[in-house]
């Protein structure tokens, strides 16, 4: 009884002293949110997402430092803001005005543009106060254009822009005030960038915040599958006179001219942080909103489709595009260059299944064999002479060849062995307890590996009952984790993260396909990880390396058993031949110290996984902004793949759950947000920015 009740307490107790507080304090929105949590019934995630913007809302401290900071500077940044202007548009400009206006960062210029035929209106109208605000503010001017839908005076705004980054917003969206102040402080920073864009959210009935969208650093991979950058981006205006301007007066047109931007080799940055809030009646016109509507996949539009080609032809890639998976995506097909062999090396002990039958190494190379579309490959399974003769021969048959070894096991000596006995220009690292689903699977990490970009590309696995076993690894906190793990198969993810190719920090040795090349400049696997965090670490050295790192989900596998755990979590550390626990935290240790420069116990933070889509593992996007708020970890129970630590003390006013966007510090110290969340350039020589973009 004592036994029982101290685990009562301990089950039971922190739970309503945090309940208790938390009424004493008269938090009853948290309350209520954790109390549905506990009952099943999810929080409704506009409440959610208020509380977490209730929490990181400027402090009026910081608000003050920044209007301070942004008037000291001697040379600022300008920055120029295009707004298209229809009729039916007019009534729903006010609050865009005003968002401008309230700005901490004064150096601005606003360009409001009327669509041809628009008139005057009596005063007092609408317009009449348009006009009123140009003629009280010099930063503010009225352009009309010679075309019905603006383009022309959109244009026509863009020659006469002083701004050295020139951005488009909608008519009747807003800016949050801190908005252009993070967008200056980020290209400040890092001079090198040619395009930035930042997080958004929209804007409900009543002005109330609603339907995040808190987006990934740059992802090519995942840009070219579904157009995420949307707004607020600014683009350097040399470079966009350069690409040829607008096209369109549509926000829709924008991924068109990302794409003319990209061919010329524009460097992107993200500034992390919701500062564009888009008005929920435009909000299903963007490119970023189309994943709500419940409509037929369509196909691309013509005018993306020909500047994608555009864009192949000046990266010196060949390629199709056809609709996507899910609406507002779409698939770009890579043609593949030659026939490269590809060398598949398959590490085995040559072990049946405990349920007894076939070898899981027969099935597997079986499944390669009858299934591959794609047949320039090789097999080379390694086993440490424990191969049956009968397994031999039938390996022999399927037109496998044997390498064996006598030392203990090590997954990573043991692959760099296959490595060097490969012939094929490409390696596929393979477990042997997978099997093909896709015919194309070979096809579709070759149009990945085959880019000189690209150093490392992953598949999807799945379980035997079509959960999501590994989609992609990425790093928060200093783990590893695998998001959506133990979801359903055809779980679409956030904003479509799960469903289109895109770019993580790490793929899963499992299925990891690499270039030959890449695999001997990086100096394949370290031995010192024997079983764990190999994958990772490979990884995170082709990324030094300059490469990039692609998972795509239209080469899908299945493993044979019925569970695995991710490589970070507890249950892998039994009988994993690392001396246990113990051992294995050694080595996630040495690993960490090795790729951290903030904390030594950590591996770095993925600018692919933004933290406030974290919580991976859960089917429901509001669950995914439930990280900001209860602070969810990666990893540290294999059964949920996922946990609450301290969740509500995460939620005391005064202490918000990230600040990282927010923070400002004392004058004579930088304000922006850690340069993880700006994407690299590669190095190049800079444009030298002047008054007009020059």
């Amino acid at each position: 009884m004592v036994r029982m009740g101290k685990e009562m307490f301990r089950n039971l107790g922190p739970a309503a002293l945090t309940a208790l507080r938390l009424l004493c304090r008269g938090d009853f929105r948290a309350f209520k949110a954790k109390l549905a949590r506990k009952l099943g019934r999810p929080p409704d995630p506009v409440e959610l997402y208020n509380i977490w913007l209730e929490q990181n809302k400027l402090s009026g401290t910081q608000r003050a430092l920044m209007r301070a900071e942004a008037e000291r500077i001697t040379d600022p940044l300008r920055i120029s803001l295009l707004v298209p202007l229809l009729d039916a548009q007019e009534e729903d400009l006010r609050g865009s005005l005003e968002s401008v206006q309230r700005q901490l960062y004064p150096h601005w210029e606003l360009w409001v543009l009327r669509a041809a035929g628009s008139q005057p209106r009596p005063s007092g109208s609408r317009q009449d106060r348009l006009e009123s605000a140009a003629a009280k503010d010099s930063r503010i001017s009225v352009l009309a254009g010679k075309d019905s839908n603006a383009l022309a005076a959109l244009n026509a705004a863009l020659e006469k822009s002083t701004g050295q980054y020139v951005g488009l917003m909608g008519a009747g969206d807003e800016l949050s005030e801190e908005a252009l102040y993070m967008m200056a402080q980020a290209l400040k920073n890092n001079p090198a960038l040619d395009a930035l864009y930042s997080d958004e959210d929209q804007l409900g009935p009543k002005g109330r915040r609603c339907k995040p969208f808190f987006k990934p650093d740059w992802s090519p991979e995942y840009f070219l599958a579904f157009p995420y950058t949307g707004q607020l981006a600014l683009y350097r205006t040399s470079l966009a006179r350069e690409a040829g301007g607008f096209q369109s007066a549509s926000d829709t047109a924008q991924p068109a001219l990302w794409l003319r931007l990209l061919a010329r080799g524009a460097c992107i940055g993200h500034a992390k942080g919701v500062l564009y809030h888009r008005q929920l009646a435009r909000g299903r016109d963007s490119a970023v909103a189309k994943h709500e509507r419940p409509t037929a996949t369509a196909a691309p539009g013509t005018e993306i489709q020909g500047t994608l080609q555009e864009y192949l032809a000046a990266t010196g890639h060949e390629g199709t595009l056809e609709a996507g998976p899910a609406p507002g995506t779409q698939r770009v097909h890579w043609a593949i260059k030659g026939r490269p062999k590809v060398s598949i090396i398959i590490p085995s002990r040559c072990q049946p299944p405990k349920g007894g039958g076939a070898p899981y190494l027969v099935r597997c190379v079986e499944s390669i064999v009858q299934k591959s579309a794609y047949r320039d490959y090789e097999l080379l399974v390694l086993d440490r002479n424990e191969m049956p003769e009968a397994l031999e021969a039938q390996l022999r048959s399927l037109g496998g060849r044997r390498i064996t070894y006598a030392e203990p096991f090590n997954w990573s000596r043991v692959n760099n062995l296959g490595a060097r006995q490969a012939a094929g220009s490409h390696l596929l690292f393979l477990n042997d307890d997978v099997e093909v689903i896709t015919p194309d699977w070979l096809e579709g990490l070759l149009e990945y590996s085959q880019q000189a970009e690209i150093g490392a590309v992953g598949a999807r696995l799945l379980f035997p009952d079509g959960r999501l076993q590994h989609a992609g690894v990425f790093i928060l906190r200093g783990s590893p984790g695998h998001p959506y793990y133990g979801a359903p198969g055809d779980e679409p993810g956030y904003f479509h993260s799960n469903a289109v190719p895109r770019n993580y920090s790490a793929v899963t040795g499992a299925c990891l396909m690499t270039r030959a090349e890449v695999f001997g400049a990086v100096g394949g696997f370290d031995e010192g990880f024997n079983l764990n965090y190999n994958d990772v670490d490979y990884c995170l050295k082709v990324i030094r390396s300059g490469r990039r790192v692609v998972c795509t989900p239209f080469a899908r596998l299945r493993t044979m058993k019925r569970s695995a755990s991710p490589a970070c979590s507890p249950r892998s550390w039994r009988g994993s031949g690392n001396a246990g626990r113990d051992g294995a935290r050694k080595i996630r240790t040495s690993a960490s110290r090795r790729w951290s420069s903030r904390k030594p116990e950590q591996f770095p933070d993925s600018g692919f996984w933004n933290l406030g889509s974290g919580s991976w593992n859960l089917p429901f996007g509001f669950w995914l902004l439930a990280s900001r708020v209860f602070n969810i970890q990666a990893c540290k129970s294999p059964a949920r793949s996922a946990r609450l630590r301290s969740p509500f003390r995460r939620m005391r006013p005064g202490r918000p759950r990230d600040r990282t966007w927010s923070r400002v510090r004392p004058a004579g110290k930088s304000s922006t947000p850690p340069a993880q969340h700006l994407s690299p350039c590669p190095s190049r020589t800079r444009r030298q920015s002047s008054p007009g973009g020059q």
